[in-house]
């Protein structure tokens, strides 16, 4: 943890502000989804497509949010951390989906989540489609408000 934090001192004020808020934002998120469910998205939040720079945004904010998530003092599950980052890129007005997969493991049913931007994965490899079986629409936890 103290390696993260001279990791993220190092960073460039604005991306240490940056940083800091998507950490707050896992907070958020933690502490939410322990009082929420899961519902489908509506389909008409899709239609969008990205532009180049929505994509270096994207990305960015990817890096970011795991610097933030390396560096609390808990773990945070895929689900949290998708969450945050679907609800910092939806707030720059870049599309985004959250997906959920499952697959057969050898304790039983594993879920997975990750978000993705017109087919390109952002938190996970670009395999998570081969490793996981997902849900055919976006789905959004419920009562969350992206603004």
């Amino acid at each position: 943890m103290i390696r993260n934090f001279l990791k993220w001192l190092r960073l460039p004020p604005s991306e240490r502000w940056r940083t800091a808020r998507l950490a707050g934002t896992l907070l958020w998120i933690k502490a939410f989804l322990k009082t929420s469910s899961i519902k489908t998205a509506p389909k008409a939040n899709r239609q969008a497509t990205p532009t180049r720079e929505d994509l270096r945004i994207a990305r960015d904010t990817t890096k970011a949010l795991e610097l933030a998530a390396n560096g609390l003092p808990f773990s945070t599950t895929c689900l949290e951390r998708s969450v945050a980052l679907q609800r910092a890129l939806r707030r720059r007005q870049i599309p985004v989906e959250l997906r959920i997969g499952v697959r057969q493991g050898g304790e039983g049913l594993e879920a997975h989540a990750w978000v993705e931007t017109s087919g390109v994965v952002l938190n996970d490899s670009e395999d998570v489609y081969d490793r996981y079986s997902a849900f055919e629409e976006s789905v959004l936890p419920s009562h969350l408000q992206i603004r």
